[in-house]
């Protein structure tokens, strides 16, 4: 099923790509140029995410990961497991190579839910993660974080329209689908809200991809 979906998502991405002109999105209030200062705030960012999840209540057990650093680029992971199906996970890049930006990228997966959890009932602290980061990594950059709450309100009523971005032939799988995103080359900044569902099994995804902003968190 996951492949199914993965794949789903891939098509109603494309299909939804916004043809907005992306030239005025770029990184801005950006001092984090090298290695060594990734390698000192990217774990400041982290600190965040984790304070989030801790003042809205939210337990977790989290999973370090590094993806392939070299030199010039840096990549890693922290997935905050809340339960066998809910987490989040939150990457912090920095590439040199490519026009010298970093950014973030944050989901929150429900992996496993009803259909009673999926359109009535996530807890209004997940969602206050994704507002929390959103402001502070991004900067309001695409607009506050508070549009998470809009997203999931639309994304519910297109389910419920049977408005659904993907149908199987034998409605056993689709997806609802709602996406703000700029297009360009690196796909940033980007969110959106998508639930899917495969023999009454929801899955509810939330994701941000956007340039980071050092803005809240420089002190040079």
């Amino acid at each position: 099923m996951k492949k199914r979906i993965g794949m789903l998502v891939l098509l109603s991405t494309l299909l939804l790509t916004s043809c907005r002109d992306d030239s005025e999105y770029v990184q801005k209030d950006w001092h984090i140029n090298t290695i060594e200062l990734a390698n000192e705030y990217f774990p400041k960012y982290f600190e965040f995410v984790e304070n989030s999840l801790l003042e809205n209540d939210i337990q977790f057990e989290k999973e370090y990961y590094e993806h392939d650093n070299k030199e010039s680029n840096k990549r890693c992971t922290v997935v905050y497991n809340i339960t066998d199906s809910i987490f989040f996970s939150a990457t912090f890049s920095y590439n040199y190579n490519v026009n010298n930006y970093s950014y973030i990228e944050l989901y929150f997966y429900n992996k496993s839910a009803t259909k009673e959890e999926a359109l009535n009932n996530i807890p209004q602290n997940y969602i206050n993660v994704m507002i929390d980061v959103n402001d502070f990594c991004a900067n309001n950059f695409l607009g506050t974080g508070e549009a998470y709450n809009s997203y999931y309100n639309e994304v519910v009523e297109k389910h419920n329209n049977k408005d659904f971005s993907y149908v199987s032939e034998d409605s056993t799988c689709f997806v609802a689908y709602v996406s703000n995103r700029i297009s360009n080359s690196e796909s940033l900044p980007y969110r959106d809200i998508q639930i899917s569902a495969e023999n009454d099994i929801y899955e509810i995804r939330f994701r941000l991809i956007d340039y980071l902003t050092d803005i809240n968190i420089w002190n040079k």
